[in-house]
């Protein structure tokens, strides 16, 4: 999501993919879009990776948000709460994919 509260690209994936392993192409992927990399940017911790983090800071000049895996104070709800991504009311993976495209 964007600063201004865009959602500027989304996936949906047919496995159940851990997160960390879109981090890199969900980096490069906005760069491609926008011209240009992220200023900043911040994830759930299902990201975290601290090797990883520092590599890709470093690469694209940029401070990455994300915090540890212990840290369970942070929660991504927002979506959930204030778009109603809480419940597809479709069925099976075309069903989800069509959701998440009428909330984009």
């Amino acid at each position: 999501m964007s600063s201004n509260g865009y959602i500027t690209d989304h996936r949906l994936y047919d496995s159940n993919i851990a997160d960390i392993a879109t981090l890199k192409e969900i980096l490069n992927k906005h760069g491609q879009t926008f011209g240009k990399d992220f200023a900043g940017a911040a994830a759930d911790r299902a990201y975290y990776d601290e090797g990883l983090i520092s590599v890709l800071e470093k690469k694209h000049k940029i401070a990455l948000a994300i915090p540890h895996k212990k840290n369970r104070s942070a929660k991504i709800s927002e979506a959930k709460r204030m778009y109603g991504l809480n419940k597809s009311y479709y069925k099976g993976y075309e069903g989800d994919k069509m959701w998440a495209e009428l909330l984009v």
